[in-house]
């Protein structure tokens, strides 16, 4: 089978450098605010998994023979698999779950262009596969109670509501204000409120991976990179649509038998979503090239995403449906190459 098959939209040599670069540096509020909640320690891995993944690009161009050109989407990758990660993980584990995405997924047929898999989600998964124990072993923020387990998988263990008391873990001080100002001041006038333990949620002061699950900066770098074109909005507005309208119906039947009650604002904070959204749903090995399949593409993850996190198994279902998804991308790609190839054929004979 030819390296055309698995061409992702003709990826080539710096085609994407711009995007990457507005990606690279759109994600520094997300380091900072991983040191910020975790430590200084943090940046140890924030560098080391950046330099490694440059390192490794470096080495593979040079046994494929090419010429080296520094590529911003390597400094990405490395920052993407360490965000999924315990801020506590081993050197070995982050370069292990790097350097199977750089040797197994994104190098062998020729390069990001060619890739077979999402790099990221390949990593990912691939190291929790391969050590389940670092799927336990999460730690909670400076300002936040310990546990092992990612935010998620508690509440899911508890199945009930609201968050914090479902699981016996209280908000932080912050939190609490917060929540009292809004609920006293503005969201009584409309009958509504935050339960306690939103707002830690919102920011990601929750135990769970380096980065992955702060929403706060996300959503905020998510409005730059919207406003600047970077990603495409009708394929994020789409994919966030069908999974919030998916876990809003489906999301509590499971506890309480009853449809349409889902904790919508819980499954979007406590999960990956957001952030796989504006930094993976766009990646050109995740999508088809076509605008309008990629766009409903864009939905179908969105509601394969929902689906895993209405089972509850995974903190990253997001992640999980973008890995499943690009599978098919190739093939989605050269049917939709061969139809226009047959339909300018039959345009050429009549």
């Amino acid at each position: 089978m030819s390296n055309a098959f698995f061409n992702r939209g003709g990826y080539a040599g710096t085609r994407h450098a711009a995007r990457d670069y507005k990606l690279l540096f759109s994600f520094l509020p997300v380091i900072l605010m991983s040191v910020l909640l975790r430590g200084p320690a943090t940046l140890v891995v924030w560098a080391l998994s950046g330099m490694f993944s440059v390192l490794l690009d470096f080495l593979l161009s040079v046994l494929d023979r090419r010429q080296y050109c520094f590529s911003p989407y390597s400094l990405l990758l490395g920052f993407f698999i360490a965000a999924y990660l315990p801020d506590g993980v081993s050197l070995y584990h982050l370069f292990v779950a790097i350097g199977f995405a750089h040797v197994v997924v994104l190098w062998p047929f020729g390069g990001r262009g060619y890739a077979w898999l999402n790099p990221v989600a390949a990593g990912v998964v691939f190291i929790m596969l391969a050590v389940p124990s670092l799927l336990s072993s999460f730690s909670a923020t400076l300002y936040s109670q310990s546990d092992t387990l990612p935010f998620f998988l508690i509440k899911q263990s508890a199945a009930s509501t609201p968050v914090m008391a479902s699981v016996s873990f209280s908000a932080s001080s912050f939190d609490s204000a917060i929540s009292s100002y809004l609920n006293d001041s503005i969201l009584s006038s409309f009958a509504a409120y935050i339960p306690s333990g939103y707002v830690d949620l919102f920011l990601g002061n929750v135990p769970g991976p380096l980065a992955a699950i702060s929403t706060a900066p996300v959503i905020l770098i998510g409005a730059y990179l919207l406003w600047d074109y970077v990603v495409d909005a009708v394929s994020v507005i789409s994919f966030l649509a069908v999974y919030a309208c998916f876990v809003w119906f489906f999301g509590s039947f499971a506890d309480t038998g009853v449809f349409a009650q889902g904790d919508v604002l819980f499954y979007l904070f406590s999960t990956d979503v957001f952030f796989a959204a504006f930094f993976l749903l766009s990646d050109p090995i995740s999508t088809p090239f076509s605008m309008l399949l990629s766009r409903l593409w864009s939905a179908f993850l969105g509601l394969l995403a929902a689906l895993f996190s209405v089972m509850g198994f995974s903190p990253f279902p997001a992640l999980l449906a973008i890995g499943v998804g690009c599978v098919f991308v190739p093939l989605t790609n050269y049917i939709k190459t061969r139809f226009v190839l047959l339909q300018g054929a039959k345009d050429e004979e009549n």
